[in-house]
This record gives C-alpha cells, sequence and structure tokens, in this order.
C-alpha cells in the first residue's frame, strides 16, 4: 500500500507539472526572501524578463523577507511541486542558518535543487589610515597584536563573519569580530576607522578605492579580480580556505519533478549566456555560473560542510 501511495503521488505531482508547463499562461513565481535592492533581488530582476522570453511564459519576481531569509524559503518549501514556484537565494538561507537556528526545519537537502547562477566574491578592506598596505602585512600585524585587530561584518553568521573566523584558524590569528546589522552600517563604520578591516564586495566600495578611503588587500575568490589584478587571492596565502563571498541559486519545491528543474536550469544557463546579460552582471562584479540540478546539490554540499565546521568550531550562535 505504501508503495502504492508513493507511485501515485509522483504520477500526480508529474501531471500537475505537466499541465503547468504547456499552459505558458501560468506565470512562475521567482521568490527572493531578502529586500528589494539588494544584490540577490537586482540579478533576480535582469534574469526574470530574460527567463520568460526563453521559457514562453510570464516570470515575476516576488519578495517574501524575514528571519534571515527563512520566511521565503519555508514558503517556497510549503508550495505545490509544479514548476511554478522557485526560490532564488544566498548561502545563508541554505547552508548556514540551519546551524544557527535549530529549529527552523529545513536546510538545503529539503528543497529540488535547479541550479547555481553566479558568484560575487568579497575583497577584503582596511581603511587608508590603517597602517597596513598588504594582506601579509595585515597578518603579521594581527599575530604582533593578538586580540586588537578588529574586523566588522553584516552580522553574525553572514559570509563576511564566517570567511574571517575560518582566516582566523587557518592564520592561527585572533582578529576580533564586530558585528553590524547589515553592509550599509558595517562600511559605514570601517569608513569612519570604528573597526579596522571588512570583507563587502566590490559594487559598494569602488567609489571609495578610487577615492583612496579603502585599501583592498586580498580578494576571496581563488582567481585575482581583472577589475583588481594587483590585489592577490587569499588562497595564494592559504590554500585550505575555502573561497566564499556572495553566490545565488534556484531551488523548487520538494518532489519537484526533474524535468521541471532542468527544464528551468537549461533555460538558465542559455540566459546566461547573453552578452547584454554579461556585461550588467559585471558591473555588479557578478559572475555568471549556471549548472545542472545536480552540480548544484554538490556544491551545496560541501558549502554546509566548510561552513558547519567553522561554525561549530568557533561556537558561532545567534543570540
Amino acid at each position: 500500500m505504501k508503495i502504492l501511495t508513493f507511485f501515485v503521488g509522483v504520477a500526480l505531482s508529474f501531471a500537475a507539472f505537466t499541465a503547468a508547463a504547456q499552459d505558458t499562461g501560468h506565470p512562475i513565481r521567482i521568490v527572493v526572501p531578502f529586500p528589494a535592492g539588494a544584490t540577490l533581488d537586482n540579478t533576480a530582476r535582469r534574469l526574470a524578463p530574460l527567463l520568460s522570453r526563453q521559457l514562453g511564459q510570464p516570470v515575476i519576481v516576488e519578495n517574501r523577507v524575514g528571519a534571515a531569509g527563512n520566511v521565503g524559503a519555508q514558503h517556497v518549501m510549503r508550495s505545490e511541486p509544479d514548476g511554478l514556484t522557485l526560490l532564488y537565494t544566498a548561502p545563508a538561507t541554505l547552508v548556514v542558518n540551519k546551524h544557527l537556528y535549530p529549529k527552523i526545519g529545513f536546510d538545503h537537502t529539503s528543497f529540488a535543487p535547479v541550479s547555481l547562477v553566479a558568484t560575487s566574491p568579497f575583497v577584503l578592506f582596511v581603511p587608508a589610515s590603517f597602517p597596513v598596505r598588504t594582506f601579509q602585512q595585515y597578518i603579521d600585524y594581527a599575530k604582533k597584536n593578538p586580540g586588537r585587530l578588529s574586523y566588522g561584518s553584516m552580522g553574525v553568521g553572514t559570509a563576511s563573519h564566517l570567511l574571517l573566523a575560518a582566516l582566523n584558524g587557518e592564520a592561527g590569528t585572533d582578529i576580533l569580530h564586530v558585528p553590524f546589522l547589515g553592509a550599509a552600517p558595517a562600511l559605514n563604520a570601517l569608513l569612519g576607522s570604528q573597526v579596522d578591516s571588512m570583507t563587502t564586495g566590490l559594487t559598494s566600495t569602488m567609489e571609495h578605492i578610487k577615492a583612496g578611503k579603502l585599501i583592498p588587500l586580498a580578494i576571496t575568490s581563488r582567481e585575482r579580480n581583472p577589475v583588481l589584478p594587483d590585489v592577490p587571492s587569499m588562497n595564494e596565502f592559504y590554500p585550505k580556505l575555502e573561497p566564499t563571498g556572495n553566490w545565488f541559486a534556484f531551488l523548487a519545491p520538494p518532489n519537484t519533478p526533474a524535468a521541471a528543474t532542468e527544464r528551468f536550469a537549461r533555460a538558465l544557463q542559455t540566459v546566461l549566456k547573453d552578452e547584454t546579460l554579461k556585461a550588467d552582471l559585471a558591473r555588479i562584479d557578478v559572475k555568471p555560473v549556471g549548472s545542472t540540478p545536480a552540480e548544484l546539490a554538490e556544491f551545496m554540499d560541501k558549502q554546509a560542510r566548510v561552513w558547519g565546521e567553522v561554525i561549530v568550531s568557533n561556537n558561532i550562535t545567534v543570540q
């Protein structure tokens, strides 16, 4: 009886997807679990019209915010697995929050993977007033002044926090964490020399680099960034350090048929080859990727393992 029920459920889910896919009047909803205006939302709105044209049906973006991305994620997790509702989100929602909010009841494995969309590395900055000009000098200063060098972050458990926690472990340093409620107040504190360092993206900092207010020391991707060719990668110094920053991915409700996720992933891969889109994304320091559902699942498994270990080993908790 259980086997029969399982196959009936699968058949009904596939039938629902097939009917929806054939009726292009049904819109696809992209649920973004963070506010409008951020890079995640920005890229979603750039992708939506191109995906609509490629798929031949309306694609709309809907912001469902709250609880560090958990509200939007739970909404998608409980949605019908018909290929018409997708979660578009960043690392914290999928691979970090389960370690910080043990009662949320989901993680990346609770969804059907669709595609890794893009990545956006961070850069480690110090204000111009700080007495170092290279990454090696930064590490040397930290070792000579344990507990006195500080770094600001966008909040507890964010990528900007976890990266420096991991760096402390790899480099044997004791750089003090100072959390803020978001990127803007953290960046303002850095510009005002209230904190000594911070990792964040290039989009919000390029004007400060050009003005000489911020000094870029290292980038968090494996490769150097052509925008800052003289700035080394942290991996050149610490090869075991996991590259981080932002990455963006599409996921679907659990039990969404593979035909639905693969159809969307193929459409996305085509869209990401659009030269105008690539130029637009480059201006906000976002690198298109595009992947299969299986590749995304493997990527998220590794991310969850790496950052989960950082959280546990550093006793990181949300107060």
